[in-house]
């Protein structure tokens, strides 16, 4: 598997290395044939080509939009005014100037309000749930997807509906809710193919590279990565191509190849650099940041954190400005130690030079001195990486914990409901048979997204919860999977009253959950044990009857890799043995996670 992935990083590497070949050929051909055209010509064809103006360059496309923008205001053309103003809008926002963004995305709303066009204006409020997400606003962005949702089906408008179930994708992966999203994507994936949707398929091939990375599964990540690559390549997306280059220096360094990665992030930089692109710019100077933390190079991780924190950023500029003062801080007084220590050593080896008599001990002295102040370097070093990387974590952990609790029960659930009724309500209309098969699988996967998201919202909520709490939802899930087969369930008397904390409530349901699916759909088992004890460690087993298979041979639809990685993150031992009697896995978890 390491070979294979590393041969797909290499045959990306060389795609990607292709793309900047072209990278330096001229744009000047693409925007000077707009001197050519009539003004109302002009700002037709600004608008129709908007996507690949503005991935060619940030400045030239802005200007061809505030030519356009004036030309409008003009001549009365307001329809084609405030599709100029929602393009404006995209290209402010991609530069990080927020300000100027939401000022042309306001305007452009009013302006489709006046004139009552339905797609319009959920065209631009779908713009305006990623720019409230970014501005930590995730009440906000959900608000404007529900408006956008329901006027871009109000409008038939295929595009506009497909991008608000991409966005709503986007918000679960940005609060790491990795099924979800995974499932919404995959959602939009088949429906961008079937409309032949390139701009689309490229970003939602690399939002699901996102969720394989997040889910260190990198050859998939790797797949996904390619084939967005090989479609914004023929598209000539130039800022497209530069945020993949950077997700391919993320996946080397989820994948434990920092130094490898820092080549394709510098990359990324050089080429957001010269597209002005600066949200990602300052995104991929933070990748650096943590490439060089994990290399021990301090000095270099600080450099790149300034950097980054010097983009002007309104949301976040005070926040950062405080955390680089912070880690300015520490690093000069580790070089203050070393100094330090270097001055203290040169003096006494200079005094052993001339007092003969107490060389012994003088020597000594400078090493028992020197050992302490090492010791003393060390220790703060590692408290700085240490900094470094709890500082972000625990970071991300506040904003999704405050997220979730403000938005995940209250939104979502009537989100999807609405969303499986309109898929329903299509396939009733749908003239063919084949169309209402592909509305009506659509329509399942967002009920099982709906199923998982209960789940989730159960593990999340309760803070802890019992063992048997934990049994008895298993057993409801089984009674869902299958009227077939029944699951025993049995707890040691002295677990009754245990209790587990949130996360590993979720970890060891979703273990159990595969397995029971596992057995049932695979193995075709009627019997399923499922079993607490402590012996002396907590201890989970699932048993079934059913047919087994062998673990070496096992597809991914077994989901092992899954358990196992869950497993791994409570810090537990995941054993498993299967026969054709039947399959057995075991979850034992240390005391303290109890």
């Amino acid at each position: 598997m390491k070979n294979t992935v590393d041969l797909r990083f290499f045959c990306l590497g060389i795609l990607l290395a292709g793309v900047g070949c072209l990278w330096g050929q001229p744009t000047d051909s693409l925007f000077l044939h707009f001197d050519q055209l009539s003004d109302r010509e002009l700002v037709e064809r600004v608008n129709e080509q908007w996507y690949q103006l503005y991935s060619k360059d940030f400045d030239e496309a802005e200007a061809l939009g505030e030519r356009a923008l004036a030309i409008c205001e003009k001549a009365g053309y307001d329809t084609l005014a405030a599709a100029t103003l929602k393009n404006l809008g995209i290209v402010s926002y991609s530069q990080g100037n927020y300000e100027a963004s939401l000022d042309y995305y306001q305007r452009s709303l009013d302006a489709y309000k006046r004139l009552n066009d339905a797609s319009g204006q959920g065209r631009v409020l779908n713009e305006l749930a990623i720019f409230a997400s970014k501005n930590q606003q995730p009440e906000k962005a959900f608000s404007y997807l529900d408006q956008a949702f329901q006027l871009c089906g109000q409008a038939h408008d295929s595009i506009c509906f497909i991008t608000s179930l991409d966005n709503r994708g986007l918000l679960h992966l940005r609060r790491g809710q990795l099924d979800p999203a995974d499932s919404l994507f995959k959602i939009v994936w088949r429906l961008r193919q079937s409309i032949r949707d390139s701009i689309g398929l490229g970003y939602v091939l690399a939002n699901l590279a996102t969720v394989a990375t997040e889910r260190q599964q990198f050859e998939e990540a790797v797949d996904f990565l390619q084939q967005s690559t090989t479609i914004r390549q023929s598209i000539n997306d130039r800022q497209g191509v530069a945020v993949n280059i950077n997700n391919l220096g993320e996946i080397l360094l989820l994948a434990g190849k920092p130094q490898e990665a820092i080549l394709p992030f510098k990359e990324s930089l050089q080429k957001s650099r010269a597209l002005a692109f600066d949200d990602l710019s300052r995104h991929t100077m933070l990748q650096l940041t943590t490439a060089y933390s994990q290399l021990g190079q301090y000095q270099d991780a600080l450099h790149w954190q300034q950097q980054a924190h010097n983009l002007q950023d309104s949301l976040f500029n005070g926040e950062r400005t405080a955390q680089i003062a912070e880690m300015q801080e520490k690093y000069a007084a580790v070089q203050r130690e070393e100094a330090l220590t270097r001055e203290k050593l040169r003096v006494r080896q200079r005094t052993s030079a001339v007092i003969l008599l107490g060389l012994s001990s003088i020597l000594l002295a400078i090493s028992l001195i020197f050992v302490y102040y090492r010791q003393q370097q060390t220790r703060q070093a590692n408290q700085l990486r240490e900094q470094l990387l709890r500082s972000e974590s625990d970071n991300r952990l506040r904003e999704d914990r405050l997220r979730i609790s403000r938005d995940l029960h209250d939104h979502l659930g009537a989100e999807l409901t609405l969303i499986g009724e309109a898929l329903g309500q299509q396939a009733q209309q749908s003239p063919t048979p084949v169309q209402q098969a592909a509305l009506e699988e659509i329509r399942q996967d967002t009920r099982k997204v709906m199923s998982e998201l209960r789940e989730t919202i159960w593990a999340i909520r309760a803070e802890e919860d019992t063992i048997p709490g934990l049994a008895v939802r298993l057993r409801g899930y089984a009674s869902r999977l299958s009227d077939t087969c029944t699951l025993h369930l049995f707890w040691s008397p002295e677990l009754a009253d245990s209790r587990l904390r949130s996360s590993y409530l979720l970890h060891l349901f979703r273990i159990a959950q595969e397995s029971i699916n596992n057995a049932i759909r695979h193995g075709q088992a009627n019997e399923i044990s499922l079993r607490f004890t402590q012996q002396p460690a907590l201890t989970m087993e699932i048993t079934d009857n059913g047919s087994g298979f062998d673990p070496e041979s096992a597809s991914t639809g077994y989901g092992l890799p899954n358990m196992q990685e869950r497993a791994k993150e409570m810090g537990a031992t995941f054993q498993m043995t299967s026969s054709a009697d039947g399959t057995s896995i075991k979850v034992i978890m240390p005391a303290e996670n109890t």
